[in-house]
């Protein structure tokens, strides 16, 4: 698995968190980044981008993110939290 693929698993989990597991809910991206003590822009928009090419994350330009139902069941089945 690549760094930018686990970068991405952790953006997903962490809005798994975030929102309750409940996919649909919109989380600010900033938010998200600040959590995960993310400082690389750039970084956090790629592993992003790869999220949502993954169907895990929907994206609203680059601030905002909510989970598909793809995202959710990454997480769903055993409790990563």
């Amino acid at each position: 698995m690549s760094r930018e693929e686990i970068l991405a698993r952790r953006i997903v989990r962490d809005v798994w968190a975030y929102t309750g597991g409940q996919a649909g809910r919109w989380a600010m991206l900033h938010s998200i980044a600040r959590r995960l003590v993310l400082s690389d822009h750039e970084e956090v928009d790629r592993a992003v981008k790869l999220a949502e090419a993954h169907g895990w994350l929907e994206l609203n330009g680059l601030h905002s993110v909510r989970l598909t139902e793809a995202g959710c069941s990454l997480f769903r089945t055993n409790d990563k939290r």
